[in-house]
């Protein structure tokens, strides 16, 4: 009975198969014979990932060989019993053997009183069949519902002769018939050429007529497999019919033109072919008219429209008509087979008819492919129509994907043609063509919204190809567009008025600036089409940013200076107007405030042009970008970094303005006398960060440091650059004028109300300010550097006892565990380090003046800012950070010397400073686990000394790596030796869990140190095949990438570390950019100098497939189309293939390998069949031309590590694929030999043979198979 539905509630259930065949189908659990939907069965729970599942299947092997051992004993018993009793057989039905496997529901088989069965008194036969019987099990699809264990019933097999043909028996007998069909026909064309014309037509004829009456009679006689093979060479000899008619000029065929006559021939052939089909049953002729019958219809059109000069307008015309036959399905009840074959064949024919659409129609100039990609277009709806049926699950889902590929293609060729009928330029049609690839999409999508379910997914597949084809078609025209700003950004400032034009040039800008804005619109309407689906939120942005693209291209092209600024200006405030719109979706909203900031940034780098209008449209643009960030401050605008850049654009623009100001001062032609460049800058950031103290707590704290920190860097380097350029004398002034300013701004923050952190640093910086200052004012009233040094030391004087006094105040002021008073001292302690090094250096000055101070003096000074720290490591207080002072002078010193002695090795300056930052790095880490047993140290602590240690490797590594490229390579082996060293040291040595924040900053280090000299020389000097050292090199990259891949791996296995991963990430994106700019800047990058890249490439590729986070997949698709757009740039130029196959090959394999490691369900085809193919194909390839030794002994051994690799870890890709490439690469090197034998005689007579001899085989087919089928069976028992 069948298992009830509670059976798997049973403490023991067990199951017996409806099959012996169903022991060994991997594809059904073993206990309870249900289809398996993964590892574990879904019904009764087994799990098959364990270790015993291959012993359970060699028993399962051994119990299907055991009983059909049982069934042939049985046969024998039944024959010799029959033997020994002389009676003839009763002509009822004898009773078969009980079946042990059947389940008790299983349906009989038919009766055995058959005509074509065995009869009963012919023994052998009866032996014969139920020695088959025992082969041939009933498999039953819809009831393999395991059974519980019970009595099994009797059953009766079904008759063998009713059994249906196997696939590979119909494969074999078609390969035998379709070889001994070539043998005939070079039979008769032998027999042609000594016979007459009337022998030939007669021949050809009765050989015709006897082969379909020879089907016609196997067929009756139930052979329905030798009848279709035989079928086959009847179609032939048909198809020979067709030719010698023609040849033979019988019926005046040659008065017709070619293509007609056979379009006609093959017409009447197709009904002689669908007849005998109707009358005989056989399957070979329908199959065979299905496949004439568009390539019959493509010759009559061809034919039919001979008037036509224009071949490539006949072809696609008949290419249409072929395609149209698809229509068939709708119209008549066509068989499986003769479906796929016409499915198949429309889909070759609308490919031809859209390639040839480009070049049809050429009378009607640019109407012509227009007109034929509409003709295209309509056949590929319609074909798309007739596979999607009014029905409620979709057809022939893989035929209407590829359909749909055909409609994206034939559409997206009708816009690009449509487009120079819209322009008359080369950047219109560029500008117009993503326009109409879009509305193309468009136009797919509003018909998708309006059809069925299936119709739609297949509509929007092709809608989703036209946009894409589309974003790539807006590139050139926002290439024209950028190219103008950038020749607008980088001319001459105050070069035009408000009414002269921006752009010298503006060929192809307004077009663009159309053609984007026209795209937005378009692409805005698509998104509402397809509604609200997480697609369309998350591309909501990209109609926004196209519309602020498109208003740029518009501000470049009005002829205009004035009104090119205001229209940005404009565009930026609706951008920020929009932004403050809650209705519309957040992504908008963000998108529309970016780009209003973005437009506002441009206008005031394009401000510039007009003197006149320059600042008006500053000063606008200044109030706008603070108008922006106020319109973040309130809520309104989503995403928190968007407040912090709306401040840092309104800061950078302040600083341009600042910038731009003293020359525009010069331009408009006053009496003042000329202010330095760097003035405006240094006097601007002075007031942001007066500005910023004054404001107080009324600016978020995450602005306030980010805009400080940019006015702060500005002021300073502006006010170095105004000390360094300008001369002593004459610009004096400027240089008092702004070391007040900065006095100003530093008192601003001192305060009280304001953080301590800012407090300190400007009570730290104003004292070495004060003392610039009264210097500068010295030469200003002297007019003279005498008397300098004093001037400068009374100066210093004086500030050491006020900053002593106001210290004085702060410590008798309120009890020091007072937060006020503990703060003000904090200053004042800043102060004071500050009057000490500043006086130091003063009196210092003072004391040699007349004469230069030397290194020695200077390391001589050296040692009081140690003295002042008293213990610069284990102090908790501020006043230690003041020995880094000491050290930077020692290191001046020691450098000073050097520099005196004209020593020019890098290491020598370089080493020394990192074994002092090591030191410094080792005794904080001493000392904090030392102090880590009392109390926990703090994080700022920690940082620094981490700090510390990647600043020693950086200074040990960096110099000697950049020196590497102009010498000579021992020392770019040297560093790639010390990292090697320290990699392994980081890996094996340190496993402290105290310092492993420590080893993973030595691990970057050594990866830097490795991987540095290889890149940065690649980058100096490109490998080129020509060089005398590129084995050398060679060498060394090989080494740097196997350490770098390795050491990666191995870290990642010792401890999971999020940053790994991140680091991988942000690797290669730059990794790839460099190699588009080398290809960029110097024209192409190819051949054997992209090698280093690939590698690295490859490296980092593999590197992401070691990590489980979200950002692998990043790095993956990013390193994988890197490489494989380096790779193509590289074949044209490189020696041998091998230089891109074996790189990209091997990552592929070791990537594949160790996801494969990773997931013990995966197999093994997607994980490494993909980097075995790459890797050994190309080379493969070369056995068919020309080749070299050292390739087919490379290959050979290759495949054979692969094949062997496969047989002993049980993989399935590697054991098929390395077997393949075996015997291919065998079959290629001995095939001189196997052609020589071949040759021995007529081709065609070994093809006879051969066609014979897999008849003969196919006709013992089933007793053949079983050993075939364990073979199959523990194939795909692999992995």
């Amino acid at each position: 009975m069948t298992e009830s539905p509670h059976a798997r509630t049973s403490p023991t259930p067990r199951f017996w198969p409806s099959s012996p065949q169903d022991l060994v189908d991997t594809t059904l659990c073993p206990s309870c014979f249900r289809r398996l939907p993964g590892a574990v069965c879904g019904f009764c729970g087994l799990d098959l990932r364990s270790p015993l599942s291959a012993e359970l299947l060699a028993v399962a092997r051994s119990i299907v060989r055991t009983e059909s051992e049982r069934q042939t004993i049985i046969a024998q018993i039944r024959q010799e019993a029959l033997e020994r009793s002389a009676i003839p057989a009763s002509p009822t039905p004898a009773r078969r053997a009980p079946q042990p496997f059947a389940p008790p529901s299983a349906p009989s088989a038919p009766s055995a009183t058959s005509t074509s069965g065995p009869s009963a008194s012919d023994p052998s036969a009866i032996a014969a069949s139920d020695t088959a019987a025992a082969g041939a099990w009933p498999a039953e699809p819809e009831s393999r519902t395991a059974t519980t264990v019970g009595p099994p019933p009797s059953h009766i097999p079904r008759d063998p002769g009713e059994a249906k043909r196997s696939p590979g028996q119909i494969l074999l007998l078609t390969a035998g018939v379709v070889m001994v069909s070539v043998a005939a026909i070079f039979f008769a064309v032998l027999a042609y050429v000594v016979a007459s014309v009337e022998l030939r037509s007669v021949l050809t004829a009765v050989a015709s007529l006897v082969v379909l009456g020879i089907a016609w009679a196997l067929r009756s006689r139930h052979l329905a497999g030798t009848a279709e093979g035989v079928a086959v060479i009847g179609v032939v000899l048909l198809l020979l019919d067709v030719w010698i008619i023609r040849l033979n000029r019988l019926f005046d065929a040659d008065a017709l033109d070619a293509w007609l006559y056979t379009g006609i021939a093959f017409a009447v052939l197709i009904g002689v072919l669908l007849a005998t089909s109707r009358l005989t049953g056989l399957r070979s002729t329908s199959v065979s008219a299905a496949v004439i019958a568009p390539v019959g219809l493509f010759s009559l059109v061809v034919g039919a429209t001979a008037s036509l000069a224009d071949d490539s307008t006949r072809g696609m015309l008949g290419a249409v008509s072929a395609m149209l036959l698809i229509a068939l399905e709708r119209t008549a009840r066509v068989p499986g087979p003769e479906r796929v074959v016409l499915r198949a064949v429309s889909l070759v024919a609308g490919a031809v008819a859209t390639a040839m659409a480009a070049l049809a129609f050429p009378s009607l100039t640019e109407a012509g492919a227009p007109l034929a990609l509409t003709i295209t277009t309509a056949a590929w709806s319609l074909v798309i129509g007739v596979l999607h049926p009014r029905s409620t699950s979709p057809v022939g889902a893989a035929w209407t994907v590829l359909a749909s590929i055909g409609l994206a293609l034939s559409v997206s060729g009708l816009a690009f043609a449509t487009a120079p009928a819209l322009g008359a330029s080369s950047p219109a049609d560029d500008a117009w063509r993503p326009t109409l690839l879009v509305l193309g999409a468009t136009v797919i999508l509003a018909i998708a919204r309006r059809v069925g379910s299936a119709l739609r997914a297949t509509l929007r597949v092709a809608a989703a190809i036209v946009s894409g084809i589309g974003a790539l078609a807006v590139v050139p025209p926002l290439w024209v567009i950028l190219d103008a700003l950038a020749d607008t950004l980088t001319a001459a400032w105050f070069r035009s008025g408000v009414l002269d034009p921006l752009v010298a040039r503006a060929d192809g800008i307004a077009e663009s600036a159309f053609g984007v804005a026209a795209t937005a619109l378009l692409s805005r309407v698509a998104l509402r089409i397809i509604g609200r689906t997480a697609f369309a939120r998350g591309a909501a942005w990209v109609p926004v940013v196209l519309v602020a693209i498109a208003v740029t291209a518009g501000a470049l092209a009005v002829p205009w200076a004035l009104a090119s600024v205001a229209l940005l200006l404009v565009g930026a405030t609706v951008s920020l107007a929009t932004a403050r719109r809650r209705r519309l979706p957040a992504v908008v909203r963000a998108s529309a405030f970016g780009c209003g900031i973005g437009l506002l940034v441009l206008c005031a780098a394009l401000a510039p042009a007009s003197s006149a209008a320059w600042p008006i449209i500053t000063l606008l643009v200044v109030l706008a970008a603070v108008a922006a960030r106020l319109l973040a401050a309130d809520g309104r605008v989503p995403g928190r970094p968007l407040p912090v850049i709306a401040s840092i654009a309104a800061t950078l623009i302040a600083l341009g303005a600042g910038g731009v100001a003293p020359s525009w001062i010069a331009t408009i032609g006053t009496a003042a006398p000329r202010v330095p460049d760097a003035f405006g800058v240094a006097a601007v950031g002075a007031v942001i960060l007066v500005v910023l103290a004054l404001l107080g707590d009324r600016v978020p704290r995450v602005d306030a440091i980010v805009t400080a920190a940019i006015a702060t860097v500005a002021t300073l380097g502006a006010w170095l650059a105004v000390a360094v350029v300008q001369t002593a004398w004459s610009d004096v002034g400027w240089r008092v004028a702004l070391a007040a300013v900065v006095l100003v701004a530093q008192g601003a923050w001192l305060r009280a109300s304001r953080p301590v952190p800012p407090r300190i640093i400007a009570a730290a910086t104003c004292v070495p300010t004060t003392a610039i200052l009264a210097a500068e004012l010295s030469v200003l009233l002297a007019r003279s550097v005498e008397g300098l040094g004093t001037l400068a030391a009374a100066t210093v004087l004086v500030l050491v006892a006020a900053v002593g006094a106001v210290r004085s105040n702060a410590s008798r002021g309120t009890a020091p565990s007072v937060e006020p008073t503990r703060n003000r001292a904090r200053v004042a302690l800043a102060a004071e380090i500050a009057l000490f090094v500043t006086g130091g250096a003063v009196v210092v000055l003072t004391a040699i003046e007349g004469s230069p101070i030397g290194p020695l003096s200077l390391l001589v000074l050296a040692v009081a800012p140690v003295l002042v720290a008293f213990r610069p490591i284990g102090d908790r207080y501020p006043r230690r950070h003041l020995a880094w002072f000491g050290a930077l002078l020692a290191v001046g010193a020691l450098w000073w010397f050097l520099g005196d002695r004209g020593e020019e090795t890098i290491e020598y300056y370089s080493l020394p400073v990192a074994g002092l930052l090591l030191v410094i790095a080792s005794v904080s880490l001493v000392i904090r686990r030392r102090d880590s047993s009392h109390a926990p140290t703090s994080p700022s602590r920690l940082l620094g000394t981490e700090a510390v240690l990647a600043g020693a490797i950086t200074v040990a590594v960096l110099p000697s790596t950049f020196a590497s490229t102009t010498g000579d390579s021992l020392r770019g082996q040297l560093v790639v030796g010390a990292g090697l060293l320290l990699l392994l040291v980081c890996l094996v040595a340190v496993r402290d869990t105290a310092t492993v924040r420590a080893r993973s900053i030595g691990w970057f280090g050594a990866v830097v140190a490795v991987a540095a000299p290889v890149l940065i020389g690649s980058l100096a000097n490109p490998l080129r095949a020509g060089d005398e050292a590129v084995a050398e090199r060679l060498w060394l990259l090989a080494v740097v990438s196997v350490a770098l891949l390795g050491g990666a791996i191995t870290v990642s296995r010792l401890r999971p570390s999020l940053a790994l991963g991140h680091v991988a990430a942000t690797a290669s994106g730059p990794t790839i950019a460099i190699v588009i700019a080398l290809a960029v800047l110097r024209g192409e990058i190819g051949g054997t100098s992209a090698l280093p890249w690939l590698l690295v490439i490859c490296a980092i590729a593999v590197v992401a497939t070691t990590r489980p986070e979200r950002i692998a997949s990043i790095t993956v698709t990013t390193s994988v189309v890197g490489g494989i757009g380096v790779g193509i740039a590289m074949l044209g130029a490189v020696p041998d293939v091998e230089w891109v196959s074996v790189p990209l090959g091997s990552a592929a394999v070791v990537a594949g390998a160790l996801a494969l490691r990773r997931r013990p369900d995966a197999r093994s085809w997607p994980m490494l069949a993909p980097g075995l193919v790459l890797l050994l194909l190309p080379s493969l390839a070369h056995d068919f031309g020309d080749t070299t030794l050292w390739r087919v002994v490379a290959v050979g051994v290759a495949a054979v590590v692969v094949l062997l690799i496969g047989v002993w870890w049980r993989l399935q890709a590697p054991l098929v694929i390395g077997g393949v490439v075996v015997i291919v690469h065998a079959l290629a090197q001995l095939w001189p030999w196997i052609s020589g034998l071949y040759e021995a005689g007529y081709w065609w007579l070994w093809a006879g043979i051969g066609g014979t001899v897999l008849i003969v085989f196919a006709a013992r087919y089933e007793q053949r198979m079983r050993d075939i089928r364990s073979a199959r069976t523990a194939l795909l028992a692999l992995r």
